[in-house]
């Protein structure tokens, strides 16, 4: 979702209100992790001028959509919050602002930015993923296998017996 935020840059209108809903795709959100399905956000707030400065805040909610990282199987995490950002059009290093162009404010980008942050590292379908094995495959939520559990590097082999 692109908003035209120009009136509000140029000083035109001091505030403007939007609500919608955000997709974002597979390609803007490193939390998907290869799913082939996009994710979509409830999104409101406002983009508003306070003395020389601009800004957004909005809530969000929705679902994201995600591969778990222990049994690589689609899955999906509610997600709700708020956010509050600076905007500016100048593009400086190391700033703790949004960077909008040409009067436009991507909100998909700012969105995927603040989950990213917020999401866990790992993103998983359940607590109790028991993920893949490493030795076969076999996905050990829904059957068990017979390997081994305890495999040790033959190289460092050598370093069991110190502590015996």
């Amino acid at each position: 979702m692109i908003l035209n935020i120009a009136d509000v840059v140029d000083g035109r209108k001091r505030e403007m209100r939007f609500d919608g809903v955000v997709v974002i795709e597979q390609q803007t959100a490193p939390f998907n992790h290869n799913t082939d399905r996009s994710s979509a956000i409830d999104v409101s707030g406002r983009v508003y001028r306070s003395g020389d400065m601009l800004w957004v805040h909005m809530t969000y909610e929705g679902m994201v959509q995600f591969v778990c990282d222990r049994c690589l199987k689609p899955s999906e995490q509610a997600v709700s919050g708020e956010l509050k950002r600076q905007l500016s059009s100048r593009d400086e290093f190391d700033v703790e602002w949004f960077i909008i162009k040409d009067g436009k404010l991507d909100l998909a980008q700012l969105l995927a930015d603040d989950l990213v942050v917020e999401l866990p590292i790992q993103l998983i379908c359940s607590q109790n993923c028991k993920g893949l094995c490493p030795q076969c495959g076999a996905d050990r939520n829904e059957q068990s296998c017979q390997c081994e559990e305890e495999s040790i590097d033959p190289r460092l082999a050598s370093l069991k017996n110190l502590f015996n």
